[in-house]
């Protein structure tokens, strides 16, 4: 592992197959990305290199939404709620709350890795909610990015997020009074 990324820590997974072909990740610290995966020797995902932050969100985990939210607006029952502008040329916020977020290593394997990061309560969001994204390999070379909800004492479930690289989770209020 290597902490001088910008995309902080590196976790270099490897599945010996036997009789099959060697799979190999790289998975980062920020943002729980996939900065490399090679079945055989093979690259078969895009690749950035260590010292580079990932093109246009390549390989991270998109959550609690994976695309834009235009104005950077939501409704929370009934309320609005309003998010950083992060796309300032078109007036959106991109790509969820934990772009570029740290994932804090929970569970680690040499071939698969158990991630989780939280969101604390903001002018984006009123609630607690921590993501919990496990990756792992099978023998054919494919990977599973597992949803894993976390629930932080005392606050109820709320909402639940689904993003595209499928990794889910339940989001978190205080109970009410």
């Amino acid at each position: 592992m290597t902490t001088s990324a910008p995309t902080g820590e590196q976790y270099h997974l490897t599945l010996e197959t036997g009789d099959g072909p060697t799979v190999t990740a790289i998975v980062t610290e920020v943002a729980a990305g996939l900065r490399g995966l090679q079945v055989g020797g093979v690259e078969i995902a895009e690749t950035f290199d260590e010292h580079e932050t990932p093109p246009s969100a390549c390989g991270i985990t998109l959550v609690p939404w994976p695309n834009r939210v235009d104005g950077g607006s939501w409704s929370l029952d009934g309320t609005t709620q309003q998010l950083d502008i992060t796309e300032v040329a078109k007036g959106n916020a991109s790509h969820g709350l934990l772009r570029y977020s740290p994932y804090r290593a929970i569970e680690v394997e040499p071939d698969a890795i158990t991630q989780a990061a939280s969101v604390f309560p903001s002018t984006a969001t009123p609630f607690v909610s921590t993501r919990r994204c496990a990756t792992s390999w099978s023998p054919m070379g494919s990977s599973s990015r597992t949803p894993s909800p976390i629930a932080a004492p005392g606050v109820r479930p709320s909402r639940s997020a689904r993003t595209r690289s499928s990794v889910s989770a339940t989001t978190t209020r205080p109970p009410s009074q």
